[in-house]
């Protein structure tokens, strides 16, 4: 049985109960005395009032003669001036006497009556003023139920002359009184800080009492634990496993091995709780089923040996910062064990053990033969592919894959700026996904779904930091890897299959049937059916350069007018539309040296109303200056980042970005993009650009 050794602690139980005494006469006092400056601070409130009424029904008065021949026009003045008479009147006797009034939302409120005798002479003094003054108010409005302006008329001159003559010295009685309220106020304002100041003294004096008790307990304390901790320390700091204990609230005993430094890279450990411990390193998913698994073995009913293989953390990897800030990865495997203390479980023992090299010699074996795996898989798309793209496809997507690189180690300061950077980023994999799924490069396609899908991710974050473009470095890092080793394998195979040419131009027709099953893959996934007409891209020589810019502008506008000008094909038929759409692309050479690249669908056309919707749910566009837009400038919205019609995300559309990739293929090439709409007849994108761009881009 516990047994309280109460001479031992007597002067602890002493000032505890003092210290207890003298805050809960302070906080009774505190109490009584803020309900009483909260009174008197609407009584303050109150008598200011009693002032703005007194002007307020002298102001009526006035605009009800204003208004004498204007039946309707008055009876707004003397509803005011009805309502602030009777506000006036009902506080002035509140003040007198005490009683009911209303506060400053119109709510009943009791008023008492005020208690100092200056405070009664001044309501004194205003009553004298007011009952003449509220008589001819009251014979006025009485006046006005009854008869005609004319008869009322002389009613209302004498309210008025009265309201005149009384009317400022009326106003200086209730500002006297006023500031005799707010001196009344102040001054029980000034003796509650008297008294919180020397209670709280008084109370941090008795504290500190208490508080020198204590360090004189601790310290002889202190002094024997410190000869077991010695003993301790010399076996923690010499075993290679990270050691530690964990107590029934899972937090870090204060004894562990010298390793757990070395191990997590931290220079504090013992106290934390296991969470805190892990937080960072360990997904919040994994880590809360950890928590948990450690909260099982503190159940005595639980088999220690039966759980053991459910261990969440049998191999997790961390990454830990070094010096130079990089980050590098780690595994590690921990271990649980209870300790028992008599029958009850008292802690578990943890044991940390790095595994990295391990795992470091799996993953190399198993990379062998994923990467085995991976030359087999491209080489079948690369076979399966356009021939004459694919080579320029690998180039161009090297080179963007060497901007995102440039635009990842660009340093960034703010929210903003991160979030430029995400969106820069977007454009360059959107385009690179579009080209790859025309190409039907469904390998790389792919791959470019999930950096879009981390980027959309990012996009969420309320704040960006450097850490959360980590995952983008990785995969744009294996991104790089699949496209060399796509390089390298086309090389082997050009070589097989050589043909003389001449570098940079296309010497042969280019086969554009890919754009066609670009069109059905995309068409088929929507219930939809198309027809891909083609004019004029077999009629010049195109360099590399054009043929890219054309391939990734058509993949873009193809994707976007099958999903959001296209309709199905039950809404075709409603239409009176045929079941299957023509999309025309149409390329064109001009005599002033301009290429005219066209895109045109028999769809529906824009829905205006939607763009600007989603220009303003997305922040690019407020709700008033889209009123001030015409049609020209509304079909613009489309080229918005995040603008987007579709309410769902998938492989063809809905994250915003395809529109924006045309946009900036446009920009850089010194050219403009046309939009005519019309609606339920379709929509028209004509790209122009002059054959300068084009050789200016090549010569650099």
């Amino acid at each position: 049985m516990f047994k309280l050794d109460v001479g031992k602690y007597r002067g602890i139980i002493i000032s505890v109960a003092l210290f207890l005494l003298l805050d809960s006469s302070v906080l009774v006092l505190n109490f009584v005395m803020s309900y009483q400056i909260s009174a008197d601070a609407a009584a303050v409130n109150l008598a200011g009032r009693q002032r703005m009424l007194s002007q307020r029904i002298m102001k009526s008065l006035l605009d009800i003669q204003y208004t004498i021949d204007n039946v309707d026009e008055r009876q707004r003045p003397l509803q005011e001036l009805a309502t602030a008479t009777t506000l006036f009147d009902t506080t002035l006797l509140a003040f007198e006497n005490g009683g009911q009034t209303r506060d400053a939302n119109g709510l009943p409120y009791y008023l008492p009556q005020v208690s100092s005798i200056t405070a009664q002479e001044l309501v004194a003094q205003g009553g004298a003023l007011w009952r003449p003054f509220h008589d001819a108010i009251e014979t006025f409005l009485i006046e006005t139920n009854k008869r005609t302006n004319s008869q009322f008329a002389p009613a209302l001159t004498a309210a008025i002359a009265y309201g005149q003559a009384q009317n400022l010295p009326l106003l200086k009685l209730m500002n006297d009184l006023t500031i005799n309220l707010e001196s009344k106020a102040s001054a029980k304002a000034t003796r509650l800080r008297v008294i919180q100041t020397v209670g709280i003294s008084l109370a941090v004096l008795n504290f500190l009492i208490i508080l020198l008790h204590f360090l004189r307990q601790l310290k002889s304390s202190d002094q024997s634990v410190d000869s077991a901790r010695k003993e301790t320390q010399e076996i923690l700091s010499t075993v290679n496993e990270g050691l530690f204990l964990l107590d029934a609230n899972l937090i870090i005993g204060q004894q562990h091995s010298a390793k757990l430094f070395e191990i997590f890279g931290m220079s504090q450990i013992a106290g934390l709780s296991f969470e805190a411990l892990l937080k960072g390193f360990v997904a919040e998913k994994d880590l809360a089923t950890a928590n948990s698994f450690v909260k099982l073995l503190f159940k005595p009913t639980i088999n220690q040996n039966l759980i053991g293989e459910l261990n969440p953390l049998d191999q997790v990897e961390i990454h830990l910062p070094d010096s130079n800030g990089q980050y590098h990865s780690k595994f590690l495997k921990f271990n649980f064990s209870r300790v028992n203390d008599t029958r009850d479980i008292s802690h578990i023992l943890a044991t940390v053990i790095d595994i990295s090299r391990q795992v470091e010699l799996t993953k190399e074996l198993q990379q062998v033969r994923n990467q085995n795996e991976q030359q087999f898989e491209m080489l079948s798309t690369i076979v399966q592919a356009n021939g004459d793209l694919v080579p320029l496809f690998i180039n161009n997507s090297l080179a963007v894959m060497a901007r995102i690189n440039t635009i990842l180690k660009q340093k960034c300061r703010s929210h903003v700026q991160y979030m430029e950077k995400v969106h820069q980023i977007y454009r360059l994999i959107h385009g690179f996904k579009g080209e790859a799924s025309a190409l039907s490069l469904t390998l790389f396609s792919d791959y470019a779904h999930k950096f879009e899908d981390r980027l959309d991710q990012l996009r969420a974050l309320p704040k960006l930091t450097g850490n959360d473009f980590l995952s983008l470095a990785i995969m744009l890092n294996q991104l790089l890897k699949q496209l060399e080793s796509a390089d390298q394998l086309i090389h082997k195979l050009t070589k097989l299959v050589q043909e003389p040419g001449h570098p940079g131009q296309v010497v042969a027709p280019v086969h554009w049937d890919h754009l066609q099953q670009l069109a059905d893959d995309i068409a088929s996934r929507q219930n939809k059916s198309v027809d891909l007409v083609l004019t004029g891209l077999n009629d010049y020589p195109l360099s590399d350069s054009l043929v890219s810019i054309i391939n990734s502008t058509c993949s873009q506008l193809i994707r976007n007018a099958i999903t959001h000008g296209i309709e199905t094909i039950p809404n075709r038929i409603a239409l009176q539309k045929p079941e299957t759409s023509e999309l025309l692309i149409s390329l064109a050479h001009t005599r002033n040296g301009e290429w005219r690249l066209r895109v045109q669908d028999d769809g529906c056309g824009l829905d205006l109303e939607s763009l600007r919707e989603r220009a303003i749910a997305t922040g690019n566009l407020t709700e008033d200056a889209s009123e001030l837009l015409d049609h020209k400038q509304l079909m613009q919205l489309i080229f918005l980042p995040s603008v987007s019609t579709s309410n769902t995300i998938n492989i063809d559309a809905g994250r915003g970005v395809g529109m924006s990739v045309v946009s900036d293929i446009a920009r850089t090439l010194r050219g403009k993009v046309n939009i005519a709409s019309r609606t339920n007849r379709g929509c028209t994108f004509t790209l122009t650009f002059p054959n300068r761009a084009i050789l200016d881009a090549e010569a650099a």
